[in-house]
C-alpha cells in the first residue's frame, strides 16, 4: 500500500510539471495560425515550391497532402502510380501519390516529412485548402498546437 501511494504521488508531480510547461525560452519556435470562423478548423499560411498557399492543420489526417488540382500552379512533380488510398471523414476515397523536389514552408520552418498529392475536390465542402499537414508532421516536428494562442510551437 505504501508503495502504490509513492508511485500516485510521483505520478501526480510528474502530470503538474508537465502542465506548467513553457514555450518562452529561445529554444521554441512559434508560428501563428488561423481559426476559421465557420469550421473552427486550424489554418496556416504557408509556400509550396516559392507559391503562397493555405494549409489546413489536421490532427486526423495521417498524412501531409497536396491538392492535385493545383500541382501544376505549384510546379509539383509526383509519381503517376499510385501508392494507396484515403477516406476523409465523409467516407470518400481518393487515390494518394509521393511527390519529389516539393518544398512546402511555412515561414522559415521546412516542412520536414514524406508529401503526398491527393484529389482534395473530394473533401473541398469542409476543408478548402491547398493542403493539409498531417499528424506526420506534427510528430515528425515535435510540434504542439496552442489554441488559447493561436500558435503552432516547435522545438529548433
Amino acid at each position: 500500500m505504501l508503495m502504490f501511494k509513492k508511485i500516485l504521488l510521483f505520478s501526480l508531480f510528474l502530470l503538474l510539471i508537465s502542465c506548467n510547461t513553457t514555450y518562452d525560452d529561445p529554444s521554441y519556435a512559434k508560428y501563428s495560425f488561423d481559426i476559421d470562423k465557420s469550421s473552427g478548423l486550424p489554418y496556416v499560411e504557408g509556400t509550396i515550391n516559392k507559391k503562397k498557399a493555405l494549409f489546413l492543420i489536421d490532427s486526423g489526417s495521417a498524412l501531409t497532402v497536396l491538392n492535385m488540382e493545383d500541382y501544376r500552379h505549384y510546379n509539383i512533380s509526383f509519381v503517376p502510380i499510385s501508392n494507396g488510398s484515403s477516406i476523409g471523414v465523409s467516407g470518400k476515397h481518393a487515390s494518394i501519390y509521393p511527390t519529389f523536389f516539393t518544398e512546402v514552408w511555412i515561414d522559415d520552418l521546412l516542412i520536414n516529412t514524406n508529401i503526398y498529392v491527393m484529389d482534395l475536390s473530394l473533401f473541398k465542402e469542409t476543408t478548402n485548402c491547398d493542403g493539409i499537414l498531417g499528424v506526420d508532421f506534427l510528430n515528425k516536428n515535435d510540434m504542439v498546437l496552442d489554441f488559447s494562442s493561436k500558435q503552432i510551437i516547435v522545438k529548433r
